[in-house]
């Protein structure tokens, strides 16, 4: 207030906010009212609205309302005749008669001098007192009967003005409300309108804490007399008027369907005895009504809700009531659950198996011993492998004799004689062998069988009517025993073709066909017959049979129905998968992403370096959805947490060498071929009599065909990945030198100088010491250089990264750029002309950037701006 430069300005003239809010105080203060009321109107409406918004720019303290309260509200009363209000809403809490009063004379004076004939100006002057002034008339304390005039004449502005009672045009007479008993507000909200909506959401307000139906029990009677009410804006926390509203029969009403789903939606907040009362109502008046609902909205089921159901027994709601309460949170469930199965656990069959599993475990000892006998219905109508996985883990410390006293294993059900083998197979106990044999008995599927037989090997015991293999190879043995297998599964006719048979050999077209209709049956794990059959295919001819079923479900366009046949991949495959897999996910990327993503999945279960590679190039592609990216990234993550790495740290792993660093060697029977690296990355086959060749010379030997076509698929391979992943390093090295990343000299060396791919990629690349700052280079013999050619040697205990221009003078960027081209370098990136202006040393803090000074722009500007920058 001391320091005023427009002390003799006239208010239209001052430019500034802050400045004409201080001055119209200090004016007021020096007792120059006169001089506002004839200036005042001179302001522009626009500039004095802006005052209100001071409050965003200046701290608390600072703001002038908060400097002289009194003083703000004479010049809000000032300005109300212009239709501007300056009160900011957090000078709520200092209202009082003094200010009410002022605000309700300005009020009524307003109001008072509108033309009777002037419909536009008395709506535009209603809306403003009502919106603007009336809140300001009320302060805590207040009389009632005061409250109730002011109100009383506010709806009669409302409805001399035009505006009427509707919801359309709120009123700020919510503190008028406060002061009212609850008896003076149910008489106000008779006048309906607005006023119902504002008088019910105070009621509300003020009775939150009381229980219910207590809480809105004052205004049954009131709903009753008005039900349209009750259909405009209903009570949102009272499940007792939605029944009120159903009760009352009348071809206006809400359907009956809305009106219980209202109910109970709103159940879940009553008390247990309200809740049961409730139920009672609604059942009398539509009970199946009342079970479609629950039925339909079985996720809104509460404990509350469940318990009243089974204390009162209510016969329409009991058969749903088990399947209702498994949809509860298991700490809900187990207890009521328990409750109800003790008292009558032939209702266990009235359960929904997936979510009885998640349940089942919890449930007492004693108790799921008491409900075995009421499982077997509920087991044998049901394939739910949760449900039978979670009763084999519950009844792992039952004695063999209560499993056989259920008496399951002598019913024929499949599904039943699924939940033995299960039950069966998890069991700890040697004793259960007797349970196995039985069971061994009974016409399983293949699969099951070979499953039960290798848990009795493990216990010693040979299953009955085993085929004799006195004299027979493994093999034989194995064909010996399947040969009576006929029955094949339909999904296995895609693959039953002469050509994908043969890649199963030595195993017989029968042997084949039988693992493939075990790999497409079985529910997860592969049998132990699966893998007992596959054992008999040498290594190398089981990755090419991998690789042609995985062309087969790529080719099928990654039908969901073959699926299956990427079972069999899982330890049996290698890096001749990763091309194919790689473009199955660019493939699938945007346009079906779960098949991408199963894709993703194969390709990180190969867990090889090629194939975490190529996952971490097709990570940055275009061609894939979100999706696609974070399995990607789930995939990357959850492989180097196998290997004990930062995820920067696999990256740097991810350059797979394909063996070329430890000799990597091809053999095709007697002849053994050497794979050479060559300067041009191709690769050249070194054979015993010292001649390099491209290609791998053909066979003659009919016998020698399958080792050789192998050697050519790894070759292949090898090619193929070499060029896909030379492509990757100019991107991966570039990113690392714009980051300034560095690695500890003996690592440096592991990943680059002994890398044979990235040695050779790596000689026109600068390497810069840290701690000494010399530049050097891999030289062609795969020494290290520095741009005199003088050899170096790297100190232990060093670290290293890529050399930047910004680290040099303009003489050894200079010179570097001359050796380069001596040497017809092609260099990976722009490295030696790499943008290396610093900024000025002012900016810099510590080692590090200091934060630019802030720019000052209109607003206009920015957002022209911003659309440049297509924000």
């Amino acid at each position: 207030m001391t320091d005023r430069p427009y002390r003799d300005t006239a208010l239209d003239d001052i430019p500034d906010q802050n400045m004409l809010a201080s001055e119209l105080l200090a004016r007021l203060q020096e007792g120059r009212s006169a001089e506002l009321i004839a200036q005042i109107p001179q302001i522009d409406a626009g500039e004095l609205h802006r005052l209100h918004q001071l409050r965003y720019f200046l701290s608390r303290e600072h703001q002038p309302w908060q400097q002289d309260a009194d003083g703000w509200v004479t010049l809000a009363c000032l300005c109300a005749p212009l239709g501007v209000q300056l009160m900011p809403y957090h000078l709520q809490e200092q209202r009082n008669p003094l200010w009410a009063a002022q605000f309700e004379q300005v009020a009524r004076t307003l109001w008072a001098g509108v033309a009777s004939d002037d419909d536009a100006a008395r709506q535009q002057t209603a809306l403003f007192i009502l919106t603007e002034l009336l809140s300001w008339t009320s302060y805590p304390g207040m009389p009632a009967e005061h409250a109730l005039e002011l109100l009383h004449w506010a709806v009669q502005l409302r409805l001399d003005s035009g505006l009427g009672l509707s919801f359309h045009h709120r009123c700020g007479w919510h503190g008028l409300l406060d002061s009212l008993s609850d008896e003076q507000l149910l008489q106000m909200a008779e006048i309906g309108g607005e006023l119902y909506l504002d008088c019910m959401s105070n009621h509300c307000a003020r009775h939150r804490d009381v229980a219910l139906p207590q809480r809105w029990q004052s205004w049954h009677d009131f709903f009753r007399r008005h039900p349209d009410y009750y259909d405009n804006s209903h009570v949102q926390d009272d499940p007792g008027l939605a029944l009120l509203r159903l009760e009352i029969r009348e071809p206006a009403a809400p359907s009956p369907a809305r009106l219980i789903s209202e109910m109970y939606h709103l159940l879940r907040h009553a008390d247990l005895a309200y809740t049961r009362e409730l139920l009672q109502r609604a059942l009398q008046q539509d009970a199946q009504l009342v079970l479609d609902t629950l039925q339909r909205l079985h996720w809104c089921m509460s404990p509350t809700i469940a318990r009243a159901i089974w204390e009162a027994r209510f016969p329409e709601l009991l058969p749903s009531l088990v399947a209702s309460v498994l949809q509860l949170s298991p700490a809900s469930a187990v207890p009521l659950l328990s409750e109800i199965f003790s008292a009558e656990p032939e209702r266990v069959q009235e359960a929904t198996p997936g979510r009885l599993a998640a349940v089942l475990e919890q449930l007492p000892a004693e108790l799921l011993a008491r409900l075995l006998p009421h499982f077997a219905p509920l087991l044998a109508g049901s394939t739910s492998r949760s449900l039978r996985q979670a009763l084999a883990r519950a009844l792992r410390t039952f004695s063999p004799q209560d499993i056989a006293a259920t008496g399951w294993l002598t019913q024929r059900s499949k599904n039943l004689q699924l939940a033995c083998r299960d039950i069966l197979l998890a069991h700890p106990d040697p004793a259960i062998a007797p349970l196995l044999l039985q069971l061994h008995q009974a016409e399983l599927d293949l699969g099951s069988t070979s499953q039960i037989e290798a848990r009795l090997a493990e216990l010693g015991i040979t299953a009955p009517g085993a085929v004799d293999t006195t004299g027979m190879s493994r093999l034989q043995a194995l064909e010996a025993r399947i040969a009576g297998f006929k029955r094949f599964s339909a999904a296995i006719r895609p693959l039953d073709e002469q050509h994908l048979l043969a890649l199963f050999a030595p195993l017989s077209a029968h042997a084949a066909r039988i693992l493939l209709h075990l790999a497409a049956t079985c529910e997860e794990e592969l049998p132990p017959l699966v893998h007992q059959l596959l054992d008999e295919i040498e290594p190398a001819a089981r990755a090419r049979l991998c690789h042609s079923l995985l062309q087969h479900w790529v080719a099928s366009d990654g039908e969901p129905k073959q699926r299956w046949v990427l079972r069999l991949l899982e330890g049996n495959g290698d890096d001749q998968l990763v091309a194919t897999l790689a473009e199955a996910v660019s493939a699938w990327g945007k346009a079906r992403p779960p098949r991408a993503i199963i894709a993703v999945e194969q390709l990180g279960a190969l867990d090889s370096l090629y194939a975490l590679a190529r996952l971490q190039a097709l990570r940055d592609s275009r061609k894939l959805g979100n999706q696609v990216r974070n399995a990607i990234d789930a995939t990357l993550l959850a492989a180097a947490e196998r290997r004990n790495l930062t995820l920067a740290d696999l990256c740097d792993e991810l350059t797979p060498d394909f063996g070329l660093g430890n000799g990597l060697q091809l053999q095709v029977g007697a002849q053994c071929w050497e794979v050479r690296l060559q300067g041009d990355l191709s690769l050249r086959l070194r054979g015993s009599n010292g001649k390099l060749v491209k290609t791998l010379p053909a066979v003659k030997d009919a016998a020698l065909q399958a080792a050789h076509a192998e050697a050519a698929a790894q070759l292949k391979t090898i090619s193929t990945g070499l060029k896909a992943i030379a492509r990757e390093q100019g991107p991966r090295l570039q990113a690392a030198f714009l980051a300034g990343r560095s690695w500890e000299a003996a690592r440096w060396q592991r990943l680059f100088l002994q890398h044979p791919l990235l040695r050779i990629l790596g000689r026109s690349l600068i390497w810069l010491i840290e701690d000494s700052g010399e530049s050097f280079r891999i030289a062609e013999d795969f020494s290290l250089v520095t741009v005199d050619d003088d050899t170096i040697e790297l100190p232990e205990a060093c670290r290293i990264r890529l050399w930047h221009p910004c680290d040099a003078d303009a003489q050894q960027i200079a010179a570097w750029q001359q050796y380069l081209a001596d040497y017809e370098l092609q260099p990976l990136f722009e490295q030696t002309g790499a943008p290396a202006t610093l900024p000025d040393a002012s900016r810099w803090q510590d080692g590090l950037l200091r934060v630019p000074s802030p720019v000052h722009t209109t607003q206009s500007r920015l957002y022209g701006q911003m659309a440049k920058w297509k924000y």
